[in-house]
């Protein structure tokens, strides 16, 4: 069963039929969908700022600060992934 919005969508020999949920399944759905819209956008915030620490590393002039940076920037998108791996297993995306 496929969860689209407010919908689900089961296959049933090839005939396809829609159902809506009840408020509380949508309400849930939606606070998850949101979470991890957020999720990914601390990803991409998380991935941008490791780029002077990489033109640090690959120009030859990183300091032990740049790597330690860049590792807990690593740890910290390691922690998004997983977390964003979970809620797409959850909304079957």
């Amino acid at each position: 069963m496929k969860k689209l919005g407010i919908f689900t969508i089961e296959n049933l020999a090839k005939k396809a039929y829609i159902e809506k949920v009840s408020e509380e399944e949508y309400n849930s759905w939606k606070t998850k969908r949101d979470t991890l819209i957020s999720l990914k956008q601390q990803l991409i915030q998380v991935d941008d700022k490791s780029a002077r620490a990489i033109r640090a590393i690959v120009a030859g002039t990183a300091t032990e600060e740049d790597k330690a940076f860049l590792a807990d920037l690593e740890t910290q998108a390691s922690s998004l992934r997983l977390r964003i791996k979970q809620l797409e297993d959850t909304l079957g995306e």
